[in-house]
């Protein structure tokens, strides 16, 4: 058991200890290989959201909450970083599954697609074997 719990946290503390995916100083500031949005902008442009699903939920797990993290897209939509800000560590292991599905759309510089990034919150709740989140 113990192994198992190294081996689900692990990527997550690694991720803790990167610097910024973003490198971006303020929000709205723009550059030829980034756009850095602010956190209304970010929400807006998500295109598919997947709903969290914590490993933990058959146990009748009842956890709620905020999970705020840096998240950097690419040109074509996909996930490039994420770094997680804060949030309990049974939401952070289950956002880092979800988000590897969420698909955003695309932003064009000169007709060009480019990356973006920006700082996302989703508000979850694990109740008595039912999951819900949202981005807030």
């Amino acid at each position: 058991m113990n192994i198992i719990v190294i081996f689900v946290f692990l990527p997550f503390l690694i991720l803790q200890n990167e610097d910024s995916c973003c490198k971006c100083g303020q929000t709205g500031e723009k550059s030829r290989a980034l756009i850095c949005f602010n956190a209304d902008d970010m929400r807006k442009h998500v295109e598919h959201f997947e709903p969290l699903k914590p490993p933990g939920l058959h146990r009748r797990l009842n956890l709620s909450g905020l999970v705020e993290m840096e998240v950097r897209y690419g040109p074509t939509g996909d996930i490039e970083c994420v770094k997680t800000i804060s949030g309990h560590p049974v939401a952070i292991s289950a956002m880092m599954e979800s988000i590897k599905k969420w698909k955003f759309k695309l932003v064009r510089v000169n007709d060009f697609p480019t990356s973006c990034c920006g700082r996302i919150e989703v508000e979850y709740s694990f109740r008595n074997g039912i999951s819900s989140s949202r981005i807030r």
